[in-house]
């Protein structure tokens, strides 16, 4: 009897230093100055740095990220506050493993296409830190639902959005001025968008393509609107603008066939 108490006393201690020590690493490495990479068993990806600042490098097809080998087994990603910048490309396409994305406060900056064709990635986290996005940075995330842009944010780059098919909400920061190049474009679940009072530009396709999109609210503060920037919204029903009727005659998509189904209401 005491031989199995203690045999078993050995095996829980066995199973507490094993989840004491956390999954075991798979591969670690460098990307970037004072930059280091880890990924363990459980198909975590840590990304963190030394120092507070430091900057990942830039990667494309031609320069690979150095965990470009164990894109099938990588699920989640962490970016820890000491990185300022994501670098591009970072998980340029083929990542189809990854579901989640944290990013810590102190990332100011995300190079273009960094998350672009993640089509698992169903969850990320940005922080009041960051202040700029490269162009496509989430395009082609498919399972994309949901997501949040701090108040940090005052502009949407090119394509920021791009045919993330299952987008249906998104909360825009009470400073946003502007809404770029097919930012939204090809979102196909988005049903309504609200945008923020200081919004001044929707330029080129902003929403062209949003098949489901039925509502838009437009603040009195924007002062243009590209006039292919609702273009293949085929399903818009009501336009609120917050402006004059005037202001709103003054925009070259009152007279392009992108509104010509919906009912404009100036507040």
């Amino acid at each position: 009897m005491n031989h199995r108490f203690c045999a078993l006393l050995i095996m829980i201690a066995l199973v507490l230093t094993i989840t004491a020590c956390g999954a075991k690493t798979v591969a670690s490495g460098d990307c970037g100055e004072n930059v280091t990479w880890t990924l363990d068993e459980s198909g975590k990806l840590t990304i963190s740095a030394a120092k507070p600042g430091s900057k990942m490098d830039d990667y494309s097809l031609l320069k690979l990220p150095p965990w470009a080998a164990y894109r099938g087994s990588i699920t989640s990603v962490v970016i820890t506050g000491n990185v300022s910048y994501i670098g591009e490309g970072a998980f340029y396409q083929n990542f189809a493993a990854v579901e989640n994305i944290q990013i810590s406060e102190g990332v100011s900056s995300i190079g273009k296409a960094a998350f672009f064709g993640c089509t698992e990635l169903k969850d990320v986290s940005l922080p009041s830190s960051l202040t700029s996005l490269g162009n496509v940075v989430f395009g082609d995330c498919t399972s994309l639902k949901s997501v949040t842009i701090p108040n940090s944010l005052a502009t949407l780059s090119e394509g920021t959005f791009f045919e993330c098919a299952s987008l249906e909400s998104v909360k825009l920061p009470d400073n946003m001025t502007t809404i770029g190049n097919a930012a939204f474009m090809d979102c196909t679940a988005l049903k309504s968008i609200t945008l923020p009072p200081n919004t001044t530009v929707i330029e080129d396709f902003a929403f062209a393509g949003c098949t489901a999109l039925q509502t838009i609210e437009i603040p009195a503060s924007v002062v243009t609107i590209a006039d292919s920037a609702l273009y293949d919204c085929t399903d818009l029903k009501d336009v609120y603008f917050g402006g004059t009727r005037e202001q709103w005659q003054a925009f070259d998509v009152y007279f392009s066939g992108a509104l010509s189904q919906a009912d404009i209401h100036i507040q």
